[in-house]
């Protein structure tokens, strides 16, 4: 018979340079512990308990939390984040911690760096409890949706314009998908061009300018006017 183990997990949320979410202190909500990394400010570490009755069962239960966290974050933030790193270790004894403290709201700071302005969100606890509820209410919606924000997010991560406008163009295939603009008659052409006009609010030209922008782009590698239609 299968025995419920406990397994610990913990895992960096990885942001932009210039982009990021610092926490002034470890903070714990729902027996999720959010914690900075000095030496690396792009990141945020991250650990819970799962229980499962397999090492591959607990990954993809950290996983979907994980993935949850990213689009929370981004929803609550509109600071883009993926995750980075996933380690596992069974643990024999569970531990849990527990704070009293609540802390009001998050604070928004601006900060120069490289000569460039970057953005600094310091997060509270507060915030946190929201983003937590809010994980968790994902976790339960279409599982397209929240592959839709995960490309969505690889493409705010981006530096680089190409890829940019190829995960966002993912993105909008599975969000074409789950509003079920692909179904019925018409070939995929026709139905992403709807997928522009109703959702992104472009007008028939620019539609088919832009899918042929895409096809370009994927079938014979002409990126220029890609990197001209990203903005």
């Amino acid at each position: 018979m299968l025995r419920l183990k406990r397994f610990k997990i913990e895992a960096l949320l990885k942001f932009r340079e210039d982009r990021y979410i610092s926490l002034e202190r470890p903070i714990i909500v729902d027996n999720v512990t959010f914690d900075s990394i000095k030496s690396q400010k792009n990141k945020i570490k991250v650990s819970f308990i799962v229980e499962a009755y397999s090492e591959e069962e607990a990954k993809k239960s950290a996983r979907m939390l994980l993935d949850s966290l990213c689009a929370a974050f981004l929803l609550n933030t509109n600071i883009p984040m993926e995750v980075d790193d996933i380690n596992i270790a069974e643990v024999q004894e569970p531990r849990v911690t527990k704070t009293g403290k609540t802390v009001i709201i998050e604070v928004h700071e601006t900060m120069r760096l490289k000569d460039e302005i970057s953005l600094e969100l310091t997060i509270k606890e507060a915030c946190l409890k929201d983003i937590i509820r809010e994980a968790k209410r994902i976790k339960k919606l279409d599982e397209r949706l929240l592959r839709f924000l995960r490309w969505y997010s690889r493409a705010l991560l981006e530096d680089d314009p190409i890829d940019k406008f190829a995960h966002l163009w993912i993105a909008l295939e599975i969000w074409a998908e789950y509003k079920s603009y692909k179904k019925g008659k018409g070939g995929e052409k026709v139905k992403m061009k709807n997928t522009l006009i109703c959702e992104c609010g472009f007008n028939e030209v620019d539609a088919d300018e832009m899918y042929i922008t895409r096809s370009k782009l994927f079938h014979s590698g002409v990126y220029t006017e890609a990197i001209e239609r990203l903005p």
